[in-house]
């Protein structure tokens, strides 16, 4: 009988992202509102939490770029195990939107290498991250979006939302 493989088993300190009244941090770090047990650190950005997307009822997590260093940040109060991030971007106007994503398993900012990620002008799209290639081993406790203004010369106000985890 050939030998079976198994997921890696999170390690025993280090729970997994919490759902419903868990005192971890949820699995949806951003939909409608901000996820239990996250924050939201950011620089050079207008940051607007229910931001209401143009020509929609919908809401979403408003960015809108002031300086060139512009980022935002979402910090979980403890780091989770997950395997994949998936969230969506609708795009600037204009230019679209190029961010650099990174993540990390401290509160800092990390050092990483970034995932470039384009989303096109004015629509929505999704995303998803590998975190085994991008935190191999390691739990997660803050994605960057580092917004690539030597990539795209104006940057315009963009959305973000769905953020999960799983």
């Amino acid at each position: 009988m050939p030998p079976t493989t198994r997921p890696p088993t999170p390690s025993p300190d280090v729970p997994p992202c919490g759902t419903g009244a868990s005192s971890r941090p949820a699995c949806a770090v951003y939909g409608a509102a901000l996820g239990t047990g996250w924050s939201i650190e950011s620089a050079g950005v207008k940051v607007v939490p229910a931001g209401i997307v143009p020509g929609t009822d919908q809401v979403a997590l408003r960015v809108e770029p002031k300086e060139k260093t512009a980022f935002v940040a979402l910090v979980a109060t403890v780091a989770v195990t997950a395997t994949t991030l998936r969230f969506r971007v609708y795009g600037g106007r204009v230019h679209g939107t190029v961010l650099r994503v990174t993540v990390a398993e401290t509160a800092s900012r990390p050092a990483a290498a970034p995932v470039v990620l384009t989303a096109p002008v004015d629509v929505w799209t999704a995303f998803e991250l590998d975190l085994a290639e991008l935190l191999p081993g390691r739990p997660l406790r803050r994605i960057d979006l580092v917004i690539a203004t030597d990539m795209v010369p104006n940057a315009y106000r963009f959305f973000v939302d769905d953020v999960q985890l799983s």
